[in-house]
């Protein structure tokens, strides 16, 4: 039901044990519906490595027979290193997880504040027909019955029984206060072609997105659906990128 893109590099100190740490799960989540791709895209030199010498590496942590797909970024293409040179790669190890019925970005580790991302969880809400139902966006930009909410201190409060739909149709931001005290995940339905909309764990101490090792806590792909996982009460934000406006529907999946 996902792929989880697990990536490395052969120079990257902290990579053996995280993949130690994902392959020690892999029968297990594959049962639950989750192929891994296991990438490296350097070697030891920081030149691009091939599938074979990413094999031998991996091998060396994982086996022969662990799961899953083994690849080098050396034999990408249209061109080698087309892992490396993208813009989500911001550290080692990163992960990614990709639901497969629309091939849509549903995770990213660097925006689950570096921490490791639950695959078999991940699997679960957004793979099979009991998952998410992250339905079709809203199509009219109506601001939310809920407004005023584009304060902290007037932040709605988001339930996990309720239909959340609302709309960015000006620069402010919507606010939303999550009340739950173990992990929860926050599914965002917009379409990106009417707006890029983002959505973070807002700080109300800086009145700023939260950072955690550099990184906003959140979702803010290119895509039609933000996702994320956080854990413990918090408040969020929807905002446009750069000015965007477009309707959405948030939905909150609590375990």
């Amino acid at each position: 039901s996902v792929l989880a893109i697990v990536i490395g590099a052969e120079w990257c100190s902290a990579c053996p044990q995280y993949i130690q740490s994902v392959g020690s799960q892999a029968a297990s989540l594959e049962q639950q519906g989750v192929l891994i791709v296991w990438a490296e895209v350097q070697n030891n030199s920081y030149g691009p490595i091939s599938s074979d010498q990413s094999n031998r590496y991996l091998t060396r942590y994982l086996g022969e027979s662990s799961p899953g797909i083994r690849i080098g970024d050396g034999d990408t293409l249209p061109q080698a290193q087309t892992l490396y040179n993208s813009p989500l790669i911001q550290s080692f190890p990163s992960a990614w997880v990709v639901r497969r019925s629309d091939m849509t970005l549903i995770a990213d580790q660097n925006r689950n504040g570096g921490y490791a991302l639950d695959f078999g969880q991940l699997a679960q809400d957004n793979g099979g027909g009991n998952g998410i139902d992250f339905g079709s966006a809203p199509t009219s930009c109506n601001e939310e019955r809920y407004e005023p909410n584009n304060s902290v201190g007037e932040a709605t409060e988001l339930t996990s029984d309720a239909d959340f739909t609302g709309g960015i149709c000006s620069s402010d931001r919507d606010f939303y206060n999550i009340n739950v005290q173990g992990t929860w995940s926050l599914a965002m339905t917009h379409r990106h072609s009417v707006g890029d909309l983002d959505v973070y764990v807002w700080n109300t101490g800086s009145n700023a997105p939260l950072e955690r090792n550099g990184q906003k806590v959140g979702s803010d792909t290119a895509t039609d659906n933000e996702f994320f996982t956080h854990s413990g009460p918090a408040v969020v934000s929807v905002h446009g990128w750069e000015g965007a406006r477009a309707p959405y529907r948030l939905q909150l999946i609590t375990e």
